[in-house]
């Protein structure tokens, strides 16, 4: 601590040295864009305003200026050197979906009734000298109001010459730099909410696995400044550290924002969900909740309550996936039938409305989503077991809810770094809705039953979802759009009809049968053309390779029965060379592992009875 202080004192060693104010301000000039002249920089850190500065008869021009200008002087400047003008920062507000949703990030819906929110398009270039955490914070509200920008906003009328894009990334990596590595930096809620916020651009830019890492940060810094379990109902801002003098947002809600994203992640990448604490959904926590508040956030318990099932050996799996299917019902029918309609998203001059509609999409799409996750281990069990046509059922009935809300999604917001956890879902849902006509047309229960025109309907419904995300793909430039797109061609041939109609493949040894090769994973082989029924309860024994450090090495497989729908043939340990890293980039690794952990759920539910499902 005595040494922090003395380095938040005395100037830095270099500076000291060097004795010139060009070699302090050499940083700030190599990244700058030249939004702020030096002149105004000076003028707004000058020892006449500057909080930092211990001497009133200095000048900025002076040498002993820039012995005694500290490190945070020198980050500040380096910080507002990155905003563009007021001008470009009012007609990026005024043009981003994502601009309503910075508003509110951190308020609950009481705190908008109470109107304790900013006006939505109140990001402002500070003109005071500010503190680091706070210039930074507002840096990343603004980058992910570029992110949400779309392929087709006109920039013409910009001051600044540089891509938007550009500006975004060159932002995000100095404030990565300066603040969101730095510990010192971030040991405040303002600092937190800069992590947060880090976070959730990285989540929207398709780096899934980074985010992950940045948001299990969030949950150790918040601890230790007095925010979490424990620390939740006494936190409050005056005993937490801030330099937001407002003081207008929610710890609260900062603190399930962490929880949730955390949660979210750690269920679709198929990793460990290790903190359990749900005392953000206490009855005295929601009490001042709207509806949609309190749905959202019985879905953040209910992914940890998933994750741990996936945990369990499958006898005890089905009966906790039971319990969880009852209560995601009973959340449900407490929104009232007439919320779960599909909204419409036709364009209105009210942003506010828009945005409602949006959030409620969003909502609906995620609670089928969650019910996906669910019963997919029980998707393709033994079709003549009537005890898993309902999971059967719901798999298929929740694929059939979320493609339609992911096409008008998708329509209406055309940025795919806007809300990305959309894309995700609807190529799951897509996989899954295919993948249940392998099993279909063996069931004997005599429950299910799929006419041609259900065929026919649901074979357009993904035909949409296809042409949509090649759409997608062409307008962004979109790695995940395009391959998602391309495992949906393959595995249409599922929905073709019999005979001379069905489609054949280009790939694997022969036109029948489709090859995936999922990272960490091994090889998936499905099989679009079997009409051969399933003669066995369950499949062979599969033990397929594992990520690096999971604790698990590939075993030796057993054959599979030939008349099985899918294969799996894991890849040895050295084969793994050939994937990405593991927190590989979007660009390099799309999915991100969200494959892999479908087909990891799919992979357990078909292990034999009474064995752990070894998903991970």
């Amino acid at each position: 601590m005595m040494q922090r202080l003395v380095d938040r004192i005395l100037p830095d060693e270099s500076a000291v040295r060097s004795g010139s104010i060009d070699d302090i301000r050499q940083t700030s000039e190599s990244i700058t864009t030249a939004t702020l002249d030096e002149t105004q920089i000076d003028r707004l850190l000058g020892p006449q305003n500057a909080p930092y500065s211990s001497s009133s008869d200095l000048t900025p021009g002076s040498s002993t200026w820039s012995v005694l200008e500290t490190k945070e002087d020198t980050m500040t400047k380096q910080l507002y050197a990155l905003f563009p003008s007021q001008a470009d920062v009012d007609r990026i507000t005024s043009l981003s979906q994502g601009t309503e949703w910075m508003a509110t990030l951190f308020h609950s819906q009481a705190d908008a009734t109470a109107h304790k929110i900013e006006p939505s398009a109140q990001i402002t270039v500070p003109q005071n000298p500010t503190h680091p955490t706070i210039l930074a914070r507002t840096l990343l509200r603004l980058a992910i109001c570029m992110q949400h920008l779309g392929p087709y906003v006109d920039t013409k009328h910009f001051t600044s010459k540089i891509p938007v894009e550009q500006s975004m990334v060159h932002i995000i990596s100095t404030v990565s730099s300066l603040v969101i590595s730095n510990d010192d930096m971030i040991g405040s809620l303002e600092g937190l909410q800069c992590v947060i916020l880090h976070g959730l651009w990285l989540m929207n830019a398709g780096n899934l696995r980074k985010a992950w890492l940045t948001f299990r940060r969030a949950i150790s810094v918040a601890q230790l400044i007095g925010i979490g379990p424990g620390n939740i109902t006494s936190a409050t801002w005056d005993t937490l550290e801030s330099h937001d003098r407002p003081r207008s947002s929610s710890v609260d809600k900062t603190w399930y924002i962490i929880v949730a994203s955390d949660r979210y992640l750690s269920l679709f990448l198929g990793l460990r969900i290790d903190m359990r604490d749900d005392s953000f959904a206490s009855e005295e926590a929601t009490k001042d909740d709207s509806p949609e508040e309190k749905l959202e956030k019985f879905h953040t318990v209910i992914s940890a309550r998933i994750g741990e099932r996936n945990l369990q050996d499958t006898n005890q799996a089905y009966a906790t996936t039971q319990t969880i299917d009852y209560d995601l019902e009973a959340g449900a029918k407490r929104q009232g039938q007439g919320w779960w309609v599909n909204p419409s998203l036709t364009p209105c001059e009210v942003p506010q409305q828009m945005f409602d509609c949006i959030k409620r999409l969003m909502l609906q799409i995620h609670h089928h989503g969650l019910l996906i996750m669910l019963h997919l281990p029980y998707l393709l069990r033994d079709p003549a077991e009537d005890r898993y046509v309902y999971s059967r059922l719901t798999c298929i009935r929740s694929s059939r809810e979320i493609l339609p809300r992911f096409i008008a999604f998708r329509t209406t917001v055309e940025s795919v770094y806007s809300c990305r956890h959309i894309d995700y879902s609807g190529s799951i849902a897509a996989m899954t809705l295919l993948l249940s006509y392998l099993v279909l047309g063996q069931d004997s229960t005599g429950r299910i039953s799929v006419t041609d025109e259900q065929r026919d309907e649901d074979r357009r419904l993904v035909c949409r979802v296809k042409a949509r995300m090649e759409e997608v793909a062409l307008l962004n430039q979109d790695k995940l759009s395009q391959e998602s797109a391309q495992i949906i061609g393959q595995l249409l041939p599922v929905l073709a009809a019999d005979g001379g109609e069905r489609i054949s493949l280009a790939t694997g040894a022969d036109n029948d049968t489709v090859k995936l090769k999922i990272p960490y994973l091994g090889m998936v082989k499905v099989r679009v053309n079997s009409q051969r029924g399933l003669n066995t309860t369950h499949t062979a024994s599969l033990s397929l390779g594992h990520e690096p450090g999971a604790g698990r090495s590939p075993l030796d497989m057993e054959e599979l029965p030939d008349n099985m729908p899918i294969q799996f043939e894991p890849q040895n340990l050295g084969d793994h060379l050939d994937f990405p890293s593991l927190t590989a980039e979007a660009n390099d690794w799309p999915f991100q592992g969200v494959d892999t952990n479908f087909w990891s759920l799919l992979h357990g539910g078909m292990a034999p009875e009474g064995e752990e499902p070894g998903l991970f």
